[in-house]
């Protein structure tokens, strides 16, 4: 697994062999900056001139250098650290090169002697969550709260990076993908506000969806994800766009058949919220898609007359008049409003 993490100075090493090719004699230092393999069998090789600066990345197999990870002389230029803190920077540097089963277990030593080390992990998932480096973000969380599952901050905030990267996943249309992060989200524990932050993205994602069928006629699906946003919600918005949804679903099911009934369907979604020139509007909307023409046009003209302020109701009537229809009322004609996904802040 890679974290994301850039690898740091591991250690310095001598070659065994010589690089004739390179000007490399055996003996020759250099620094290793990375690991290759997850058994670690090669090294990246950093070799560099008397002034310090890097000339060429040689990588080696293992049995082609000496040295490696406890060379006293790399130490002797590090600050001096205690037991606890040895094991935290072993951990950390074997969690930047991707050994990660490795770093667990140079943690869990490390937070056994000295628990406030945790924090310095998590600050660096903060580091990566607030970069937008989410994945790795997610799995540095993860390390600490299995190591230590009553560090809230690393609760708190492995929910908010859920909240977030589905945020990212809406605004690409990967409405699924957030509705999963999401979930999470209020899975992990978080505070009260970052719960309410993601039940509002949730009725955003379910609002969408919604959206989504309804423009592609599916209307009985739309209905499903409005009642999904309601449920979260039950405030104006996804009540009046529940409204709608329970207008369109009759319309589209019974088509003509709908008029002896559109006094009942209309006196629900009156009671959602609608008022009757919207109704009106969303049921001639609908007929209009399904290209039941006649009958549309009588609809938009009452949501006019009824409402002589419903724009959304002027200009799909207008379409009408022109026979447009046919290529189809998108579902936003209907009335339904969107709702904005929402990022919110790593503590």
């Amino acid at each position: 697994m890679n974290t994301e993490l850039n690898p740091r100075l591991l250690d310095v090493a001598e070659t065994r062999i010589d690089l004739p090719e390179l000007g490399i004699r055996a003996g020759t230092r250099g620094t290793i900056v990375e690991i290759l393999g997850e058994s670690r069998e090669a090294f990246l090789l950093e070799i560099t001139d008397q002034h310090g600066v890097a000339k060429e990345f040689v990588a080696l197999a293992a049995k082609q250098i000496r040295g490696g990870w406890k060379i006293q002389e790399a130490a002797a230029f590090e600050p001096v650290l205690n037991e606890a803190e040895l094991a935290f920077e072993e951990g950390f540097l074997y969690l930047q090169n991707g050994l990660v089963e490795e770093a667990k277990r140079q943690f869990a030593k490390a937070f056994k002697m000295d628990p406030q080390l945790a924090g310095h992990l998590v600050n660096s998932a903060n580091g990566l969550a607030q970069k937008s480096a989410f994945d790795s973000a997610i799995a540095v969380y993860e390390l600490v709260l299995e190591l230590q599952p009553q560090r809230e901050t690393a609760r708190e905030n492995l929910a908010i990076t859920h909240l977030n990267r589905g945020v990212e996943y809406a605004r690409r249309g990967a409405i699924d993908k957030a509705l999963k992060d999401f979930n999470i989200a209020l899975v992990v524990g978080p505070s009260r506000a970052t719960v309410t932050l993601v039940q509002k993205n949730l009725v955003a994602a379910y609002t969408q969806l919604g959206i989504r069928h309804a423009e592609v006629k599916q209307y009985r699906e739309a209905l499903e994800k409005f009642v999904l946003a309601l449920e979260i919600d039950p405030s104006d918005i996804p009540r009046k766009n529940l409204g709608l949804a329970f207008v369109s679903y009759f319309a589209s099911k019974l088509g003509n058949r709908a008029f002896a009934r559109r006094e009942r369907i209309f006196k629900q979604a009156i009671r959602m919220g609608l008022s009757f020139s919207e109704c009106l509007n969303g049921y001639g909307a609908t007929l209009a898609g399904l290209e039941e023409i006649s009958e549309a046009r009588w609809a938009l003209r009452e949501a006019v007359k009824a409402d002589p302020t419903n724009e959304i109701a002027k200009k799909n009537l207008e379409l009408v008049l022109a026979k447009e229809p046919s290529l189809g009322i998108p579902a936003f004609a209907l009335g339904l409003e969107t709702l904005d996904a929402e990022r919110a802040s790593i503590g």
